[in-house]
Formats: C-alpha cells, sequence, structure tokens
C-alpha cells in the first residue's frame, strides 16, 4: 500500500470515502452453486444419452436414411453438453465473486466506521495555524495525524481498485465463457468482441441486419449457398452473388455466428470455436494459435467454413489473408444488399440524417471495394463502424514475398475514397510484381476535418480512443502479415498526415509493430508516447519523414504535440518529430517528368500550404521516387532533403529557387542521391 508523500504533506488532508459495497451475497453465493450442480447433473445425463446414441448408430444401419438421420442427431449432444458446461463454469465464477464481494463489502464498512476518527484528525490537522506553530512538543502528534490520514486515504484506494477488478473479472471470466459456447450478450456481441473472436464482425448490426438468432435471408437458401462458394475464388464468389436473391443468402451467411444453431457436420467449426475462445487474435501468441487451429483442417474444411462463417473469419488475424479475403467478399454482396434494401428516397436523393450521409459513405466504399475484388485485389478487413473500415491488398504473401508496403491514409480519408487510396498505394510501392504485397490500410475511424484532430472539439469524433483503438488494430493486422512472409521479407509502412499519429502509436512498444521502415509523410505527430527511437518497438527501424516545405501541418505540430494524442516533444515548443532523428527527404519537384526535357520544376511547395500537404504524394514527385526506393531498399536510392544551408545548392538564389536549379543540375548524374542501404540502421530484432 503506498501513502504518497503530497498526501502526507497536504496543507489541508482530503479525507476519502470508502466505495459503497452492498448486496446479498450470500444467497447469490448459494444459488450460484445450487446452478452448477444442477448443470453437473445435466451432463451426466447427457453423457449416458451419448452413449446410447453412441450404440444406437452403431446398430442402426439404413442406407436410405442414414445421412438424414445422423445429420440431424450428430449436433444434439454438442449442444446440450456444451449448455450444461457453460452453466457450471458460470455457476462458479458467479460463486466466487459473492465470496470475494462479500469480504471487499466487511473492509468497506470497517473503513466507513472509522472515517469519524479519520476526519477528526484531519480537522485538528486544518485547525493548526502552520507547520512551524506545531514544530515543537506536538510535532510528533501532528506527523502522526497526518500519516493516519494518509494510510487511510490508501487504504480506500486499494478498495476501490480491488472492487472494481473483482467487478470487471467477472464481466470478462462471463464473457469468456458465453463467447466459447456461443452466447450472446454478457459483456461482449458475442464473437464481435474485439479481445478474443473476430475483430469488429458484429457490426454488421449497424446496417440494421438480423442477430444471430434471428438471421436475414433465407436459411435454406444460405445452407446450399456454402457448398457453392467453398470452391470459388474470391472473384467467383462475388461474381456468383450479384443478384439479389443470392446477396439474400449471403446476408444471411453474414449473420451467423460460430455456435451450435449453425453447426456444420464434423467438428471443424467446434475446434475453431474453442481456440478463438481462448485466444486473443490482437496478441502474435493468439494470432499463431488460431492459425495452427485453423491449418490443422483440411483444405475443403476451411473453406467451408470462411464463406459458412464470414463475419467470424472476414477480421480474424491468424486466419491467411487469403481465407479472409473469401470471407470478405462474400460481406461485401451482404453488405450492399442491406444497403440497397434499405435505402430511404433521402438518401438515395443525396441528403438527409447523418445516418444517411454515413450509409450514403459506405455504400459508395462497397462498391468501390466490389470493383477492386473484381480486378484481383483483395479485402481483408472490413466493417460497417462508423463511417465504415475498409482494407484493401493487392498481392498474395507467401514465404517468397520479398516486400510489404503497408500505407495509413490522413485526415478526411473514408470508405468513399477507396480506389484513389489503392492509386495512392500502387505509386508508393512500385510497379506491381509477383515478390510485392501492396496494403491500403483503413482498418480504423480516421479524422473527418481539421478540428477532429484536437482531441474534444468534435464530441461526435474521440480522436485520443480513435487512434488507440486504430494503433492496435494495425499492429496486429502486421504481426498478422508478417506470419505470412519470409525472414528476409523487406517491410515498409507508411502514413500521411493524421495517419501518421496511428502508425506511429502502433510502432510503440505498447503495440509492438516492427517494420525495416516507417515512413512518416506530412505527419501530424510521431504518435503518442513516441518522442525517440527507443520508444519503438524495435529502435533499430530505419524512420523516413518528408514533408513540403511550408506544408500547412508543419506549424500546427507543436500545437498537436502539447495535447499529446499525436506524440508530444521531448522539449516545450520543439517540434515533436525531431526526436525521432528521422532521415529527412527532399519533397522536390511536383512533377519530375519536365527535368527530362531540361525545364526547372515546379516544387511540391509551390502549390500553396493546403494543396501542398497532399501533394507531396502524386506520383511525379522526387517525395514518391524515393519512397519507392524505401519500400525495394538494397541499392535504391533516395534524394535527401535539401536545407537552406546546403552546400549543395547554388548560391546567389533564394531556398526555392536554388532547389529547383540543383534538381536540374543533378538529373542526369544523380550525385546527390543515396543508397537505401547505405542510409539504414542494423537490421531490426522480429
Amino acid at each position: 500500500m503506498s501513502l504518497g508523500l503530497s498526501s502526507v504533506f497536504a496543507a489541508t488532508p482530503e479525507v476519502a470515502a470508502p466505495p459503497q459495497i452492498s448486496g446479498s451475497w450470500e444467497p447469490l453465493g448459494t444459488e450460484a452453486a445450487a446452478m452448477a450442480a444442477a448443470a453437473g447433473s445435466v451432463q451426466t445425463a447427457v453423457d449416458e444419452a451419448a452413449g446410447r446414441w453412441a450404440r444406437l448408430a452403431a446398430s442402426y444401419d439404413e442406407p436410405s436414411t442414414n445421412t438424414v438421420v445422423h445429420r440431424a442427431m450428430d449436433p444434439l449432444t454438442p449442444r446440450a453438453g456444451s449448455w450444461s458446461t457453460t452453466m457450471v463454469e458460470a455457476g462458479a465464477v458467479v460463486e466466487a465473486f459473492a465470496q470475494q464481494a462479500r469480504q471487499l463489502q466487511a473492509q468497506a464498512e470497517e473503513l466507513t466506521a472509522a472515517r469519524a476518527e479519520v476526519l477528526r484528525a484531519a480537522a485538528e490537522i486544518e485547525a493548526g495555524d502552520s507547520w512551524a506553530e506545531t514544530w515543537g512538543e506536538t510535532w510528533s502528534e501532528t506527523w502522526g495525524r497526518r500519516l493516519r490520514v494518509a494510510e487511510f486515504n490508501a487504504a480506500v484506494v486499494e478498495l476501490r481498485e480491488a472492487w472494481e477488478q473483482a467487478q470487471q473479472s467477472v464481466v470478462d471470466q462471463l464473457a469468456a465463457i458465453g463467447r466459447a459456447a456461443g452466447a450472446e450478450g454478457i459483456g461482449s456481441d458475442g464473437v464481435g468482441s474485439e479481445g478474443v473472436g473476430s475483430l469488429d464482425v458484429a457490426d454488421e448490426a449497424a446496417l440494421g441486419s438480423g442477430s444471430a438468432r434471428t438471421p436475414s435471408g433465407d436459411g435454406a437458401a444460405a445452407d446450399d449457398l456454402v457448398d457453392d462458394l467453398a470452391g470459388d475464388d474470391q472473384e467467383a464468389i462475388l461474381e456468383r452473388l450479384d443478384d439479389e436473391e443470392a446477396a439474400a443468402a449471403a446476408a444471411a451467411l453474414a449473420d451467423r455466428r460460430l455456435d451450435a444453431q449453425f453447426a456444420l457436420p464434423g467438428d471443424a467449426a467446434r475446434r475453431m470455436r474453442e481456440v478463438m475462445a481462448t485466444h486473443d487474435h490482437r496478441t502474435e501468441a493468439g494470432m499463431q494459435a488460431i492459425r495452427e487451429a485453423f491449418l490443422r483442417l483440411d483444405g475443403e474444411e476451411r473453406r467451408r467454413l470462411v464463406v459458412a462463417y464470414p463475419a467470424e473469419f472476414g477480421n480474424l488475424n491468424g486466419i491467411p489473408l487469403a481465407m479472409r479475403a473469401r470471407a470478405n467478399a462474400v460481406r461485401v454482396a451482404a453488405m450492399r444488399h442491406r444497403l440497397r434494401r434499405d435505402a430511404s428516397p433521402d438518401q438515395e436523393a443525396g441528403w438527409g440524417t447523418a445516418d444517411d450521409e454515413r450509409r450514403r459513405t459506405l455504400r459508395a466504399g462497397l462498391d468501390q471495394a466490389a470493383r477492386q475484388i473484381a480486378a484481383g485485389t483483395s479485402v481483408v478487413h472490413l466493417s460497417a463502424r462508423g463511417r465504415g473500415e475498409i482494407v484493401v491488398m493487392d498481392g498474395t504473401p507467401t514465404a517468397e514475398t520479398e516486400r510489404t508496403l503497408i500505407h495509413v491514409p490522413g485526415t478526411g480519408t473514408d470508405p468513399s475514397g477507396l480506389d484513389q487510396q489503392v492509386d495512392r498505394v500502387e505509386a508508393l510501392g512500385g510497379a506491381a510484381e509477383p515478390g510485392t504485397v501492396r496494403v491500403s490500410w483503413q482498418g480504423a475511424q480516421l479524422p473527418q476535418q481539421l478540428i477532429d484532430n484536437i482531441d474534444g472539439l468534435d464530441p461526435s469524433f474521440a480522436l485520443e480512443e480513435e487512434i488507440e483503438r486504430g494503433a492496435r488494430n494495425l499492429a496486429a493486422f502486421d504481426h498478422a502479415l508478417e506470419l505470412e512472409v519470409g525472414e528476409a521479407t523487406r517491410s515498409t509502412v507508411s502514413a500521411h498526415s493524421a495517419g501518421t499519429a496511428y502508425m506511429g502509436r502502433a510502432a510503440h512498444q505498447d503495440h509492438g509493430l516492427t517494420a525495416d521502415a516507417l515512413i512518416y509523410i506530412a505527419p501530424s505527430g510521431p504518435g503518442k508516447g513516441v518522442s525517440s527511437p527507443e520508444d519503438l518497438a524495435d529502435p533499430s527501424t530505419e524512420v523516413f519523414m518528408v514533408e513540403a516545405r511550408d506544408d500547412a501541418v508543419d506549424p500546427v505540430r507543436e500545437l498537436l504535440g502539447w495535447q499529446g494524442a499525436h506524440g508530444r516533444a521531448a522539449v516545450p515548443w520543439q517540434d515533436p518529430m525531431e526526436g525521432l532523428e528521422a532521415i529527412e527527404l527532399e519533397p522536390g519537384a511536383a512533377d519530375r517528368t519536365v527535368l527530362d526535357d531540361g525545364d526547372e520544376p515546379r516544387l511540391v511547395s509551390a502549390e500553396g500550404p493546403f494543396a501542398a500537404h497532399s501533394g507531396v504524394l502524386d506520383e511525379d514527385t522526387h517525395a514518391v521516387e524515393s519512397i519507392r526506393a524505401i519500400v525495394s531498399g538494397g541499392d535504391e536510392q533516395v534524394l535527401p532533403l535539401y536545407d537552406a544551408a546546403d552546400t549543395r545548392l547554388p548560391e546567389g538564389l533564394d531556398e526555392e529557387a536554388a532547389v529547383r536549379r540543383r534538381l536540374l543540375e543533378d538529373h542526369e548524374e544523380r550525385e546527390d542521391w543515396i543508397a537505401v542501404e547505405d542510409l539504414s540502421h542494423p537490421a531490426p530484432s522480429r
């Protein structure tokens, strides 16, 4: 129990109030124990019935009806057994909570009874004129009173924490039990909980779909569809679901959860449900366990599971990304169907409520996602949360993959701009090659307006919470991608504008994203908690930064740094990016192709502070050429920043004129360009 010197020496010490803890704990514990005992007796009966069924199955042999009877009977024993086990485990948890609560209530009553005496001690301290007047004969008495108040307050704090922990623990344990049994409503959205099971998969409910208990569409049609979809790749899946009848059946599949109600024949679903219920797919160990369990299934079981339960597997880290893409092809068709079906006249007319606008935005993104799938790219994360979240991957990760790029966009990005973001990632990653995987990552809610970048200004957008959630999701996705590529694969993560706060936070030790290179493009900040390379999960990561001269974000970065959501500077009023010691790149020309004709280029910065903020990412800038080189690594070359004092710049010109002249002079010789490998730190530890 820590007292804290400030509480001991406070001029007027306050006396904390113990928490109010009350309840009929003894009856609760008794009833919980009785429930567990009753459920245990059910298990005995279930076991006996199961034995009888096994004997009957062995002796019953009628080819014309075997398949029908066995298919109907086989799932029943696990359902009953699962229910019994759930009730036994839940009863034990509640009984233990009741016992702990009874003890904590007794402590609260003791502290409440002692508080009156502590209040008198505090009043006597307050009555003293000063420490000096009590320094003489009464010093030991005054010190004793102060110590008594501090000890009491520390005991209250300790009790509050214990009570909060006890309540949270019972919620978490019951939620885990509920997920394992496919139950709903106990502290989570079934498997839609972000911690265990799929990530954000229950958010189809945000579109007004049915629940897992009252599915959308025709259940029989959905069952028939599974066999057809299991043999298709993602492009064929989307094509098969193009008509409304098939899309309605897909919506029924998207509502299903991995529980006994929708159990497929065999035990593949049960085995995956068990591992998903007990492993957090946002951790490396959890997703590794999920991956191993999934890969132990045979190929047909895997293909059937992901299309039979697309909402379970579409976002689940540890599931091979190609399989997630199959699941999400079903979900794209299902969401598009729901949005078309439920569209109001206001939505169709392009106006209406905020929810109408949200649905229009998501619908536009899903239409673009469908086109991306048809063109051969993969949707590897899909969420209807907020304005929607869509992550698109180009390429298939394998042990032979040479390089990966994940790019996080910035302020104003939502699913309606998906095509533009995919094009941008293609520009940053260079020409599509068999050894390259490029990911356009919008797996979080991003700020939509400038004011959204300051936490608290827009009550509808909780910036710090969204960054934290997004960073956790990004780090988990990066780990999942690493599971599928080889140790020699070069990995790069880049981000633009406010997206850098998500990337930087993900790369912090708290979340553990590691990459060979991080690229901050027109950054809003280094990320919360990141003020030096030592704050990164891997301090040896190569860190690069590029932004236009006079970028609009540059003067506000220090202001954002005071708040801390984007990253705080180690020294007040210092640029928060300085501590990262990033290698700064030259933004260069807005269109470097004019150099081929011997003309001086127009610089990115000439477009103005706001246009240049995004213009630095235009395909023909020097910045993008350097970023491509970083993604490839090795002897590919980047152009470091020309600063005002650079001796390579011609004399007698202002900075921008000198940079234009030098870009032209060095266009052919490329003397100022440096190979990535000559800038690199030691290889990162994975």
